[in-house]
């Protein structure tokens, strides 16, 4: 059982105390000038984010699409993933440029956390992540 000692505040979470904790957990991290932790889990970029006004720290990635597709098709893909996979939330936001997928989990931060939940939560997001391909049935993704 953890000790309270080890918990990390909501008023403690924070872009650098992330940085550390990813460190520490020998993943290569970097704060991006955004206000985003950027890391590269087993080749796919995901990013992490504080929210202290939602009590959140939300986790993300994007998936770019292939020239020629269409934003109805990523909503299928979309709705898909959404139906199958859990833990995550796919969307299509309509205000990017060109058709691409967004992929997000937030986890509440409101009592705190221990790095190795927050690690932990980092490992499973990656890992439903990785369950996403086979929705690509249209072979939209880049």
């Amino acid at each position: 059982m953890t000790a309270v000692l080890d918990m990390i505040a909501l008023q403690d979470l924070t872009l650098t105390k992330l940085e550390e904790v990813y460190r520490s957990a020998f993943i290569p991290s970097e704060i991006t000038e955004d206000g985003t932790v950027k890391l590269e889990l087993e080749g796919i970029k995901t990013f992490v984010k504080v929210e202290p006004e939602k009590k959140i720290l939300r986790f993300f990635a994007l998936f770019g699409t292939k020239p020629g597709t269409t934003r109805n098709q990523v909503l299928e893909l979309s709705n898909r993933i959404n139906d199958e996979l859990v833990l995550i939330r796919a969307c299509c936001p309509s205000a990017l440029p060109t058709p691409a997928l967004w992929l997000d989990h937030d986890l509440d931060t409101e009592s705190g956390m221990t790095a190795e939940d927050i690690v932990t939560e980092t490992r499973r997001f990656r890992q439903v992540i990785s369950a996403m391909p086979p929705k690509d049935t249209e072979s939209i993704l880049s």
